[in-house]
């Protein structure tokens, strides 16, 4: 998770992902003649108005990174929101892209 951080960045982000002075919560959209969308929503603890981002998943939906990102900007004054876009997708599908991807893996490993 991690990367090539040296220790007082990691410290610093561990900090920003502990911080009170955001909340965060997983939240469902209602989408017209569809499934709901699950979205990770981060915003800051202060009341009032906040300028608001849309942060974009990656090929395999909002995961830790995503959300470590969301709580970044928040920690910035954004209300930041991670929506899952391919909510609309079957999970078979989504566990056969996740097969691709470790098949992909593989080759380049090769």
């Amino acid at each position: 998770m991690h990367g090539s951080l040296g220790k007082s960045e990691i410290i610093q982000e561990e900090a920003v992902m502990n911080s009170p002075e955001i909340v965060k919560e997983k939240i469902q959209l209602t989408v017209p003649g569809s499934s709901p969308m699950a979205a990770y929503v981060a915003r800051p603890a202060s009341a009032g108005r906040h300028p608001g981002l849309i942060v974009f998943q990656e090929a395999f939906g909002v995961n830790g990174h995503i959300c470590n990102v969301t709580e970044r900007f928040a920690a910035q004054g954004y209300v930041a929101i991670a929506p899952e876009l391919f909510h609309r997708a079957a999970a078979s599908e989504q566990n056969a892209a996740r097969q691709s991807w470790a098949l992909t893996l593989e080759f380049l490993r090769s």
